[in-house]
C-alpha cells in the first residue's frame, strides 16, 4: 500500500485512514442540541476544557486532521494568516503530483516582507470531526515545522472558534458542538 513510502518520507505526521477513523482529539457534545449555533464563543468554553491543558503554556495551537483520505499533523491554526498554506513535501507525501496543481502568479508575503512565489493551488477535503469542507490549499517550498497552515478562509467556513488558551477548536455541526483538541506536547 501506498502508506509505507508516506511514513517513510514524512514519518508519524500523515496515515492513510478511512471514514470510519475515530480520533482521540475529536470530541462531541450536546449532539442534536443547538446544531449549527451562529452564538458559538467563549460562554462555551469551561474550566473543564482548561483542566486538559498543560499550563502554564504559550503554545501555538497544532492539531491532527483528516485530508483527502489521511491523517496529516502538524497542523497550525493561525488566524492572522489570509490563506491555507500546504508545505511541498506534505503534498508529495499524500500521493499528489505537483503537474496536477493549478497555477497561481499571486506571491506570498510574511511578517518579514519577503516574497514566496507557490508551486500552485488545489482543492481538497478537510474534516473536522463529522465536518467536512473543500479547501483551497496554495503549496509552497519552502522549510517548515508544520505541514499545513489553516488560515482565515478554512476557520471562516467551518466556523470555527480557535482557543490558544484552552488548546482546542469548537465548531458547530448538525449534530452539535464539536471540539477539536491540539496536539499540546
Amino acid at each position: 500500500m501506498a502508506n509505507n513510502g508516506l511514513e517513510e518520507k514524512i514519518g508519524d505526521d500523515i496515515h492513510s485512514g478511512s471514514d470510519e477513523h475515530v480520533d482521540p482529539n475529536v470530541e462531541g457534545e450536546n449532539r442534536n442540541e443547538g446544531a449549527q449555533d451562529p452564538n458559538l464563543g467563549e460562554k462555551d468554553v469551561g474550566k473543564e476544557d482548561l483542566d486538559m491543558v498543560q499550563h502554564p503554556h504559550n503554545d501555538a495551537l497544532v492539531i491532527t486532521l483528516k485530508i483527502g483520505k489521511f491523517q496529516v499533523r502538524r497542523i497550525l491554526v493561525d488566524q492572522g494568516n489570509s490563506c491555507d498554506i500546504m508545505y511541498v513535501t506534505c503534498y508529495k507525501g499524500l500521493g499528489l503530483h505537483l503537474d496536477d496543481l493549478e497555477q497561481s502568479n499571486n506571491p506570498m508575503v510574511g511578517f518579514n516582507g519577503t516574497p514566496t512565489w507557490s508551486l500552485g493551488a488545489t482543492n481538497l477535503e478537510v474534516q473536522a470531526g463529522t465536518k467536512k469542507v473543500s479547501t483551497e490549499f496554495t503549496v509552497i517550498d519552502t522549510p517548515s515545522p508544520y505541514n499545513v497552515i489553516l488560515g482565515r478562509q478554512w476557520l471562516h467556513a467551518i466556523r470555527v472558534v480557535p482557543s490558544t488558551l484552552h488548546q482546542l477548536l469548537r465548531f458547530p455541526t448538525e449534530h452539535g458542538i464539536e471540539k477539536v483538541r491540539g496536539d499540546q506536547v
